[in-house]
């Protein structure tokens, strides 16, 4: 268990022993902690506003009562992301908080055009986690930059369909 970034699970006191005695249970056991499904609270958000001095971005909103707690909670910007139609209910949500905070779009973008109607709709900026990650699996480096550049084609392509 060598690395950046896995330290704290391996130093963790309550995990040390199980770590010298099987790690691969350690590793399960902390990861359970660290990604235990519960969702955060209201609460807990601001106690992390009160103790974090920098900006705070939330990733997870689905409907425009969340982000309305978020401006509430004192956070800097919203993530639009998750499994429901966010076309449908981001522009909605923009109104509701976007002169506040940053409102970004996470949610089933996979062409340069999806990147396009997230913006038009009045994104603060769009998130592309998947596209380059799926190229560079394929193939590398070179895919990578062919499907940015795909993308972007494809957006300047259907610009003026937009616009």
């Amino acid at each position: 268990m060598q690395g950046v970034g896995n330290d704290t699970g391996v130093s963790d006191p309550r995990h040390v022993k199980t770590v010298e005695d099987d790690p691969v249970h350690a590793s399960r056991e902390w990861t359970a902690d660290v990604f235990s499904g519960r969702a955060h609270t209201w609460d807990q958000i601001r106690f992390l506003k009160d103790h974090w001095k920098g900006p705070i971005v939330l990733k997870g909103i689905q409907h425009v009562d969340d982000a309305r707690m978020a401006v509430e909670a004192g956070v800097q910007g919203v993530v639009l992301d998750g499994a429901i139609g966010y076309l449908d209910v981001l522009p909605e949500i923009v109104e509701a908080v976007g002169a506040t905070l940053t409102v970004l779009f996470d949610s089933g973008i996979r062409t340069g055009v999806d990147v396009i109607k997230a913006l038009y709709l009045a994104a603060g900026a769009v998130l592309v986690g998947r596209p380059w990650v799926y190229g560079l699996a394929i193939g590398g480096c070179w895919p990578t930059s062919t499907r940015a550049w795909a993308s972007r084609a494809s957006a300047r392509s259907r610009t003026a369909i937009v616009a």
